[in-house]
């Protein structure tokens, strides 16, 4: 299952530097490194980090709804997600 996490950590092997993806995107270190600890971005986060790497509209949409269900704490909604990234296809 895809997680956003995964979109920083393609990021990351981009550019290696955190300090870099966090000027880009006009947040502060402690930011990123908060998410990471989490193991996931929120929507604003995976959203603008999408298009900071060049990804489609339709890719940038997939990655603020995989980060909103994972910010939701239904279970049925967990299930939804695994179902949906499961049929993605990016």
């Amino acid at each position: 299952m895809e997680r956003s996490i995964d979109l920083l950590e393609r990021a990351l092997k981009q550019n290696n530097n955190l300090t870099h993806w966090c000027n880009q995107l006009g947040y502060t270190r402690k930011v990123l490194s908060n998410a990471r600890g989490r193991g996931r971005l929120s929507p604003p986060i995976a959203g603008k980090l999408a298009r900071a790497l060049g990804e489609s509209d339709a890719e940038t949409d997939h990655w603020i709804a995989v980060a909103a269900l994972e910010a939701e704490n239904d279970p049925s909604l967990m299930a939804l997600l695994q179902r949906l990234s499961s049929k993605a296809t990016l």
